[in-house]
């Protein structure tokens, strides 16, 4: 039908031959005129099209503004899948991370029931964590290693 970004028109289905044949053309629906604007992703496939269509044939096609305006509805919907798709990303992390924060939290929570301790040395920098239990352990309550 043309260039995969172009706005493509068929003023009259029944005399083009790439639709004469087809159902909605010869069949009681009775498309005759259809204009349609792709929907272009950003990595550039055409994922579908915005289309006017019309039981009538239009001769003279459509004038230059409206290939213009269907152009821009078909950018439109192009930014509304983006954001939904973008919007289901940042739902998925943030249920990634809430299950993670529970996830360590069941941990913590499991480790003191039993009664362990934590602390952790950086041998790069000497600089060590300890966690209450473990400063407790060691007699080192109140104070900071």
């Amino acid at each position: 039908l043309g260039e995969p970004r172009d706005v493509f028109v068929v003023n009259d289905a029944a005399a083009d031959p790439r639709f004469a044949g087809e159902a909605r053309v010869v069949g009681g629906q009775r498309m005759r005129f259809c204009a349609g604007a792709p929907i272009v992703a950003p990595d550039g496939r055409a994922l579908g099209t915005v289309c006017v269509l019309s039981p009538q044939p239009r001769p003279f096609g459509i004038a230059p503004a409206e290939r213009r305006r269907l152009a821009s509805l078909a950018s439109l919907a192009m930014r509304v899948l983006e954001n939904q798709r973008t919007a289901r990303q940042a739902a998925r992390s943030l249920d990634e991370a809430g299950a993670r924060r529970a996830g360590e939290e069941r941990l913590r929570l499991a480790f003191g029931a039993a009664g362990g301790c934590a602390w952790e040395l950086r041998a790069a920098t000497g600089l060590s964590t300890w966690d209450a239990a473990a400063r407790d352990l060691f007699g080192l309550s109140g104070r900071l290693p």
